[in-house]
């Protein structure tokens, strides 16, 4: 299923919007006025010292805007917090995120030795 797909699932002008299942219903801002964003719960890896960066990473959808074909498309958020705030945050499409995930699990094995790099991940 591509992240447009997705997107399409969501009925514009319903009086109840219908929640993803992986969303976060304490923290959605979906109003039945068909505004605001689907959030699910953030992961929070906490900082592994010396290194004072810290990671929160959360899946966000926001509600259909007319011109805007991908205003309703699933996207991943990762924040980056140090102990003065926030960095940046980095917003990915649902793809780009998968993609990667899957790097993110190949290094530490390349790292150790039990994998060989691929050209393509």
């Amino acid at each position: 299923m591509t992240d447009t797909s997705i997107a399409r699932q969501t009925v514009k002008g319903s009086p109840m919007p219908e929640h993803p299942p992986w969303c976060d219903k304490t923290t959605c801002t979906v109003a039945t006025s068909n505004s605001g964003h689907h959030l699910s719960r953030a992961v929070n890896l906490a900082p592994i010292a010396p290194n004072p960066l810290a990671v929160a990473v959360q899946l966000m959808q926001g509600m259909p805007v007319d011109g805007f074909p991908l205003s309703s498309v699933p996207i991943v958020t990762i924040a980056f917090d140090d102990d003065e705030g926030e960095l940046f945050t980095a917003v990915l499409y649902v793809a780009t995120a998968r993609r990667l995930g899957r790097l993110l699990t190949h290094y530490p094995a390349v790292v150790g030795g039990s994998a060989g790099m691929r050209k393509k991940i």
